[in-house]
């Protein structure tokens, strides 16, 4: 049980360091001209998120407390932050969770960034599937990268020529 909660202190500390280097990030690229984008559709994701986190919570401890420890869904979350960790470095200073526009600034083409226009999203989809599963709070684990792939689909489309040239 105390790896349980381990586990879940763990995954919730790593969210709010992606929130705080996004945080200090926005204000280096605000300094410079940014212009955020998308903030009415930023507050609902960010809403979804802290949800999740407290849905995991409610149906672990509530629904069904005998559950086992899922390894090896531990195991691939850890992959996954391995992986976003990757997305993150990448871009440096001009990665945000939130949508900023510089002027004068290219889509990166590095890293996995070469491979996938938003790997960060898309880790972060798999890991609202994944997540809930180490915890057995399957329920979650269906309702929220579902909502979460309907509010990034809204968003795709306004994503597209945000970034003009090459990086500083």
């Amino acid at each position: 049980m105390a790896l349980m909660y381990f586990t879940f202190l763990f995954i919730l500390s790593v969210r709010f360091l992606e929130i705080y280097i996004s945080k200090r990030n926005e204000h280096w690229l605000k300094e410079r001209g940014a212009v955020e984008k998308e903030r009415r559709k930023y507050k609902w994701l960010h809403l979804l998120h802290q949800l999740f986190f407290l849905s995991i919570l409610t149906e672990w401890l509530f629904l069904d407390n005998s559950r086992t420890f899922n390894l090896f869904s531990l195991f691939l979350v850890i992959v996954m932050i391995a992986g976003k960790l990757w997305c993150v470095l990448i871009p440096g200073k001009f990665w945000t969770l939130k949508k900023l526009m510089l002027p004068g600034v290219l889509l990166f083409k590095r890293g996995p960034y070469k491979f996938i226009k938003e790997p960060y999203n898309v880790i972060t989809l798999i890991q609202l599937f994944i997540i809930p599963l180490i915890f057995g709070a399957y329920i979650t684990a269906m309702i929220f990268p579902l909502l979460n792939l309907l509010l990034m689909q809204v968003k795709m489309p306004e994503r597209e020529g945000m970034f003009r040239k090459a990086p500083l």
